[in-house]
């Protein structure tokens, strides 16, 4: 399975990473996007790359490649994902930015990320949205209300409570199932030990 991870400019940059490198444990063939703003916000919130076990989202980039990830450059507009010929299985966003859904409903594909946004739409193809935004805006609420016809999937990184999982865990593994990535992650409802 072919999964793109595109990672923006929201708080909580790091649970796009983490679903990143859940993928590679699903052995997906993972291609990354992150963007500026994202990774502003990861050097902003150093302290969750404690979760990933690393100091620096360079070293976490790199561990990532390491393992089969394929890293992409936000510009890069001809990087294969960008096109539906290639055939990507499904698409996560996550976190995605208030700002990029506003680009993805009005059709913007100024960067890597809204474009293959935009493949995920008119290919029919699973394209989960880890909008990051409290509270929400009645515009956001509308635009994201309209990309949810369109066939996207909104799907917040929610804290849970029922399972023992840790919350990343719910959260990379949730987006994941979303995409259509087996896993197992996460301690599902109800599931026994």
């Amino acid at each position: 399975m072919k999964i793109f991870i595109g990672i923006t400019g929201a708080s909580g940059a790091i649970f796009g990473l983490y679903t990143a490198f859940c993928a590679l444990k699903c052995k997906a063939k993972t291609h990354v996007c992150i963007s500026s703003g994202a990774k502003s916000v990861i050097e902003n919130e150093k302290n969750a790359l404690n979760l990933l076990n690393t100091s620096s989202l360079n070293e976490a980039i790199e561990i990532l490649e390491q393992n089969g990830a394929i890293i992409h450059d936000e510009r890069d507009l001809a990087a294969a994902v960008s096109s539906g010929s290639y055939g990507t299985d499904a698409f996560i966003i996550a976190p995605a930015s208030a700002n990029t859904i506003a680009k993805i409903y009005a059709g913007f594909s100024d960067t890597l990320i809204t474009r293959t946004a935009a493949v995920a739409l008119k290919e029919r193809k699973p394209l989960v949205l880890g909008v990051r935004e409290m509270p929400l805006s009645t515009l956001l609420l509308r635009q994201l209300c309209t990309l949810s016809e369109l066939g996207a999937i909104i799907a917040p990184p929610l804290a849970q409570t029922y399972s023992k999982s840790p919350n990343a865990d719910f959260i990379a593994g949730r987006w994941l199932d979303l995409a259509g990535v087996k896993n197992q992650i996460y301690k599902r409802w109800q599931e026994e030990n």
